[in-house]
């Protein structure tokens, strides 16, 4: 692909979260990326469509519409794909946002989804692989008979190389645009304009998708480790890769859980097993306030859920239905939690 200037990419057209912190304060480093980062996919996604509108771009491949692209038609919806106001690619269950995307492709028997970055941190990297690792997870639930395929793209082999080492993607060289980033940052403000020929809007392919209720899975699974052991829903935890990352394990009597002295206005504590470390799950711990019947999350002081968290609805949704186990169950339970970590040093040490 080659290198785009603001004449011929209409980068100006976007919007752009980070511009104002830029402006701010330009010489500091996380400042200046962000922003860039933001242009950078920008500049990726207006050469895939100037690449859709060619007289050789595939008919039976369509990008997906975003940015100033996003339909008037274009639909919020508690469950499937849409473009938020700044014509972000959302994809939401039971009103829960379980993945933003950069830049979507899709064919009769392949969806592609590309990831932009321009880092070059290890840790960084790390994250953006996992999070890459959780949307395939998520697509192949929604696209079962269509092909998977993620690429990573950057403007440096030294990002690249991680993931070319990794099966499950591919990867791509994209030149940074030469730009103004001064003058972007001042003067951009999303405009609609019309898609390309080969492009569809986000809403359009919903009908193509599998039935999958994230809060059902939640409570499916949650309802499993309630009646077993840790070990009962391993594999369904690491084959989902982070797509579920709390599952609730059960209650018990507020009485018998008094950790740190801390105030607890609830007759039962909700344990939770957050798996966002998949080597060393983590227990977390909530209740349904007496008073006003809100979830919080235990702490000093007791920390009140709002309602754009997914711990929120997955309580909500799993409030009647979880039995209360006696705190023996508790210990047999962190027991686990350490043999599940042990073995996972064990095997990364061979």
């Amino acid at each position: 692909m080659q290198a785009f200037t603001l004449k011929t990419m209409p980068l100006n057209n976007y919007s752009y979260s980070h511009a104002s912190y830029f402006l701010k304060n330009p010489t500091k480093p996380s400042n200046q990326m962000s922003f860039k980062g933001e242009v950078y996919e920008a500049a990726f996604y207006e050469c895939k469509v100037e690449a859709s509108g060619n007289d050789n771009a595939s008919e039976s491949c369509n990008l997906i519409a975003k940015g100033p692209y996003a339909p008037k038609v274009n639909k919020f919806v508690g469950t499937g794909f849409f473009c938020d106001p700044k014509g972000s690619v959302i994809y939401n269950s039971n009103k829960i946002s379980l993945a933003e995307f950069d830049c979507l492709e899709i064919s009769n028997d392949a969806l592609f989804f590309y990831e932009c970055t321009l880092t070059q941190k290890p840790e960084s990297l790390r994250i953006l692989e996992k999070e890459a690792l959780r949307k395939i997870s998520l697509l192949k639930k929604l696209f079962p008979s269509r092909s998977i395929v993620c690429t990573v793209v950057s403007d440096n082999e030294i990002t690249l190389r991680r993931f070319s080492r990794l099966k499950e993607f591919k990867t791509l060289i994209f030149p940074f645009p030469t730009v103004d980033l001064f003058d972007l940052a001042r003067n951009s403000q999303q405009k609609a304009k019309a898609p390309s020929p080969n492009m569809r809007s986000p809403n359009s392919i919903n009908n193509l998708v599998s039935k999958f209720d994230y809060h059902r899975e939640v409570v499916q699974l949650s309802l499993l480790l309630n009646k077993n052991s840790l070990f009962s829903i391993e594999k369904n935890i690491r084959d989902s890769n982070g797509v579920f990352e709390r599952l609730y394990w059960g209650a018990i009597p507020a009485a018998d859980y008094i950790p740190c002295n801390k105030k607890i206005n609830s007759d039962h504590v909700i344990v939770s097993v957050n798996f966002s470390k998949i080597n060393a799950p983590a227990l977390r711990y909530y209740f349904f306030d007496k008073n006003n019947g809100s979830p919080y999350e235990v702490g000093n002081p007791p920390k009140k859920l709002s309602r754009f968290k997914n711990s929120r609805s997955e309580l909500i949704a799993l409030k009647t239905k979880l039995s209360a186990r006696p705190l023996e169950d508790l210990r047999k339970l962190e027991g686990e939690i350490c043999e599940w970590h042990n073995r996972a040093l064990q095997q990364a040490s061979h």
